[in-house]
C-alpha cells in the first residue's frame, strides 16, 4: 500500500480553500492531470459522488465518494476503479497565522504491480505540481474576491 501526507501553506482563509478543493467540477481548470469530472449528489448535501478521468501517466478513470465536514475537512473512499483496490485520503484544513495549512493524507494500492519508476514520478514530480496548482487556485480565488 502506497501512503502518503503532504502538506502546504495558502495565502486565504481555510473557508475557501475548503469550498475550492471541495468544488471538484472545476478542478479539470487548473489540475493539469484531471482530464474530466462528473459529479453526482450523495445521499447528504455533505456526500457527492466525484467520478475522475485523470493522466497520472496513462489515462485512468476512478470514482470516489467524498464527504464533507466543512470546513475543516474533506474525506473520501474509494467507490469503483479498474485499476485501484484501494484509495481513501482526505484534505485537513487548519488556520496558520498568514492564512491556512492543507495537509493532504492518501491511502492508495493498486490491483496490479506499479512500477517504481511510476510511483517515483508519482511523488517527486506530479504531486509537488498538484499541490502548487491547488495553491495558485485558492490565492487566485483569494484575490479576486478581495
Amino acid at each position: 500500500m502506497f501512503e502518503l501526507t503532504t502538506a502546504i501553506e495558502v495565502n486565504a482563509k481555510r473557508s475557501l480553500a475548503f469550498e475550492v478543493l471541495w468544488d471538484a467540477q472545476r478542478y479539470p481548470e487548473f489540475l493539469t492531470d484531471v482530464l474530466d469530472v462528473v459529479v453526482e449528489p450523495g445521499e447528504t448535501a455533505d456526500v457527492q459522488i466525484v467520478h475522475y478521468t485523470v493522466r497520472a501517466p496513462r489515462r485512468l478513470e476512478y470514482s470516489l465518494r467524498m464527504e464533507a465536514e466543512a470546513p475543516s475537512r474533506i474525506v473520501w473512499s474509494l467507490v469503483n476503479s479498474d485499476l485501484q483496490r484501494h484509495n481513501c485520503g482526505s484534505w485537513v484544513f487548519s488556520e496558520v497565522p498568514d492564512g491556512s495549512l492543507l495537509t493532504l493524507e492518501i491511502q492508495m494500492e493498486f490491483r496490479l504491480p506499479v512500477p517504481e519508476v511510476i510511483m517515483k514520478k508519482l511523488v517527486e514530480f506530479n504531486l509537488p505540481v498538484m499541490m502548487r496548482q491547488v495553491r495558485a487556485r485558492i490565492e487566485q480565488t483569494n484575490r479576486a474576491l478581495s
